[in-house]
């Protein structure tokens, strides 16, 4: 007979999203200070690149904290999937165009026109995610690997040696996907523990 399974809570969650999150950013080369140092010298107009799940959303809102934190104006935009509220978030960011510096994640999901409209007008400072290159030069091409993956695991405290594994195995199926990985690594945390 099965021992009954324990569910456990998700805030106790080894792969909670605020224990993921307060990992932050892991730069492919540099420091934050270098790093913002040269999306100043890029006048804030640039791309950051990379597959689902490289950790573009981390950094771009990490990006908006400090940004902020220096006294930048900053507008953070999702773009929706439906495109009624595309529409209404394109309004948003050309409203203020002259004012702040738009992080838009996900600006692929914008048609040609509202990309273009906002690439010609938003002149304090634009930073986009997208998964190829555009017509801002990339600041950041974010990456995954066994070495991000293990340097995160060990970031959240992971020491149990069939968690780990299972880990990599999950990053091969998920084809370097570090989000998906941490979400079935949630699933499995949630009912075994570990």
């Amino acid at each position: 007979m099965n021992s009954p399974q324990t569910i456990r809570a998700a805030r106790d969650n080894p792969f909670a999203v605020h224990r993921v999150e307060a990992c932050g950013f892991r730069f492919p080369s540099g420091d934050w200070p270098s790093n913002l140092e040269r999306l100043e010298e890029m006048g804030y107009r640039a791309t950051i690149l990379g597959s689902h799940g490289a950790g573009k959303t981390s950094l771009i809102l990490e990006l908006q904290e400090r940004l902020e934190t220096n006294g930048h104006s900053v507008l953070h935009v999702f773009v929706s999937r439906n495109a009624a509220e595309r529409l209404v978030q394109c309004e948003a960011i050309l409203s203020r165009s002259t004012k702040i510096i738009a992080l838009v994640d996900g600006i692929e999901r914008f048609n040609w026109w509202q990309r273009r409209n906002i690439l010609r007008r938003v002149s304090a400072g634009l930073v986009v995610t997208v998964h190829r290159k555009w017509e801002l030069p990339t600041w950041v091409h974010c990456q995954t690997s066994i070495p991000l993956l293990e340097e995160l695991l060990q970031s959240l405290e992971i020491s149990e040696q069939r968690l780990i594994q299972k880990a990599h195995k999950l990053f091969k199926l998920r084809k370097g996907n570090i989000r998906e990985v941490f979400r079935d690594l949630f699933d499995t945390c949630a009912i075994n523990p570990f």
